[in-house]
């Protein structure tokens, strides 16, 4: 139990059959070893405490606590601590498993219960079915694929349903079950492997044209939210090289798969990128603008089955033909080109990247370890600062960017890191921000005016101490 909470906190559901199973064996034998007891309770609890104890004074055991409490479970306090999440289980049960085999899994699990309760044995068999699937139906507003908890249990009980039934007469009664659900097992798993093993066509993202035929659902279209496993084939992998290596890019993709594909490329969510990929379907898609974009041109275009997946913008002004140099067909119900991995050098994230080597430690928890000045207009100055964070922060500091000569500020840019995209609560201990900057200098402002950096509390609006005294930190132009 103590392996099965370091691995997810859904164990804690099979405590009843396990508390079970361990009274059970003590009632049974009218003693207790407790050695065993003390060892095994000594042995779990310093599992647990090693990963635990640390954890709950995480800022992320508030979150991941306040997340279940105030998102999942109950009704978020309207109606009380119960809720019915029976159509969002099935669903997602029959989107992982062919709707047969739920159906007839369930039927077997159903005579798997009644013959043990005749029997008055196998309560343990029973709880752990029961006590995770009442769970996840009754106190979780949106169980998702958490459903699994459910799944060994069900097994188990189906399993007691399947010897019931086939041991119930000999000869052709036998053999007809046997047969039977050989059969059933076959086409089960046929859903299977067409569902996540042939990654072409994308069932997921375009389930009313390749949803498996055969294969009946009482919904309509997959759960939005809550799915893992699936491919997300957007066209990424045939402009994944000219990404990592065009300098800056933006996109309307989640940071989780534009990062994969672009691996150590310079993902920006400013407008100073030198690309831009806007992807046709998105997952989670982010916010761009659409005026921006107007003053760039197409340079590639990605078609996935026939459809536009993503087009690839650039600042060159390229009149877009739709010839073999502009277009890719990535895949086409099962053809597919480019590669289908990025290797480990690949996907690690540019460790330096930036003119100055700076090092400089603000309030004990971040450094600015580097940052780049250059000019990229009359008057306009970009700074690109790279921050690491040394533990979790628990507060949103803002960066401020200062033109400032000692008397006059003559330009700045305050706000969030990355344009508001990343926040200094999301930072994780060791990972490298790339935050960009412009200041815009205005008419007068003497040359080669002093750039200062810093950071401040977003509430108390207190600026961050910087090593050495002082709270800002001087850049070289």
């Amino acid at each position: 139990l103590a392996a099965g909470l370091l691995a997810h906190y859904d164990a804690v559901l099979f405590a009843p059959a396990i508390t079970w199973w361990v009274v059970g064996r003590v009632w049974q034998e009218k003693k207790i070893d407790w050695p065993a007891w003390w060892g095994g309770i000594g042995l779990g609890g310093l599992v647990l405490g090693l990963f635990y104890v640390p954890f709950m004074r995480h800022p992320n055991f508030a979150r991941t606590l306040s997340y279940l409490v105030n998102d999942r479970v109950g009704t978020g306090g309207e109606g009380g601590p119960w809720a019915w999440s029976g159509p969002e289980a099935w669903q997602m049960a029959t989107l992982y498993n062919s709707s047969y085999y739920i159906v007839l899994g369930g039927i077997l699990l159903v005579v798997g219960c009644v013959w043990l309760g005749r029997e008055r044995r196998g309560l343990g068999a029973v709880l752990l079915f029961w006590a995770p699937f009442l769970f996840y139906l009754l106190v979780v507003t949106d169980p998702r694929t958490h459903i699994y908890t459910f799944f060994p249990g069900g097994i188990v009980l189906a399993a007691v349903g399947i010897e019931k039934v086939i041991s119930y007469r000999d000869g052709w009664w036998r053999w007809l079950w046997q047969g039977g659900l050989g059969v059933w097992w076959l086409i089960c798993a046929y859903y299977v492997g067409v569902m996540f093993v042939e990654v072409a066509p994308e069932r997921q993202r375009s389930w009313e044209r390749a949803r498996p035929a055969g294969f009946v659902t009482t919904w309509e279209s997959p759960p939005l939210y809550g799915l893992f496993g699936f491919p997300h084939q957007a066209g990424w992998r045939a402009v994944a090289d000219e990404v990592r290596n065009g300098g800056w890019y933006g996109s309307n993709e989640e940071p989780e798969v534009a990062n994969w594909y672009g691996g150590g490329a310079g993902r920006t969510y400013c407008p100073n990128f030198d690309t831009f990929v806007l992807v046709s379907d998105a997952q989670d898609a982010l916010a761009y603008d659409e005026d921006v974009l107007a003053q760039m041109s197409v340079v590639r275009r990605v078609l996935i089955n026939g459809q536009v997946g993503l087009e690839v913008y650039g600042w060159e002004e390229v009149e877009f033909v739709e010839e073999e140099a502009f277009v890719t067909e990535v895949w086409n119900w099962g053809a597919t080109t480019g590669r289908r991995w990025v290797t480990a050098e690949e996907m690690a994230p540019a460790a330096e990247g930036w003119a100055v080597e700076a090092g400089v430690l603000l309030g004990d928890v971040i450094v600015l370890r580097g940052y780049t000045v250059r000019e990229v207009g009359p008057r306009e100055i970009e700074v690109v600062l790279y921050w690491e964070a040394l533990a979790p922060l628990e507060r949103n500091y803002q960066v401020f960017v200062h033109a400032y000569d000692g008397e006059q500020l003559w330009a700045q840019d305050d706000g969030a890191p990355a344009c508001d995209e990343w926040p200094t609560t999301r930072w994780e201990p060791g990972q490298l921000i790339v935050d960009p900057h412009r200041v815009v200098l205005p008419e007068g402002a003497p040359e080669g005016v002093p750039l200062l950096v810093g950071m401040y509390d977003v509430e108390t609006l207190v600026r961050l101490g910087v090593e050495g005294g002082g709270d800002v930190v001087g850049l070289e132009r």
